[in-house]
């Protein structure tokens, strides 16, 4: 744990202070509060913080430990772990990036995207696709049958063949149809994809 918070062993003492001052100031607050919570509900502690080591590197820490009672019900000992969550931090903050950069993306081109899980029939739209079909996110339910809503009707039958086609060859497909936004915008909308299966 010395290692971890980037302490000696032979130098630094191990007590509630030393940690304090090893969290980062932005995240010491919310630390400490969840500490006081898990000992005040009896709960097991889960946290994650950020740690400042003496040379300026900054690390990831993920805390879980149990509150120690005694039978009067008053806590007298904490004890638990710390692991090194920065390369899942790291990466999660790439992949966060990497959504940011495509949204940005789709907006400039006007492009959206959209995944259809074939097993529940639910929809996933980008935020851009929502812009295209001027849809509200809160009354838009995420189905297909809701998507097929906004498709004019006299183009429905054609954009239900192609879906029962790509589920059941599989493949990439193109199509295009024409849709009326609730606004009452009418657009031609391209569609390009490809339907992914198991064994």
């Amino acid at each position: 744990l010395f290692g971890l918070f980037g302490l000696d062993p032979a130098k630094d003492q191990s007590n509630f202070e030393v940690w304090r001052a090893a969290v980062h100031p932005d995240d010491r607050a919310a630390a400490e509060e969840r500490i006081q919570a898990s000992i005040r509900d009896h709960v097991r502690l889960e946290s994650e913080y950020r740690v400042v080591l003496p040379m300026g590197d900054i690390r990831w820490i993920s805390a879980l430990g149990n509150t120690h009672y005694d039978p009067a019900g008053w806590p007298f000992r904490m004890s638990g772990i710390c692991i090194d969550i920065t390369d899942r931090k790291r990466a999660e903050e790439a992949l966060k990036e990497r959504a940011t950069e495509l949204a940005e993306a789709q907006r400039i081109a006007g492009m959206g995207s959209w995944t259809f899980d074939a097993v529940t029939g639910t929809v996933r739209w980008s935020e851009e696709l929502y812009r295209i079909f001027d849809a509200d996110k809160k009354s838009f339910d995420g189905t297909y049958e809701s998507f097929l809503s906004f498709v004019l009707p006299e183009d429905r039958p054609a954009v239900r063949q192609n879906n029962a086609k790509t589920r059941e060859t599989g493949g990439a497909f193109e199509i295009e149809y024409r849709i009326a936004t609730p606004r009452g915008a009418l657009k031609t909308i391209r569609e390009v994809g490809y339907a992914a299966t198991d064994a």
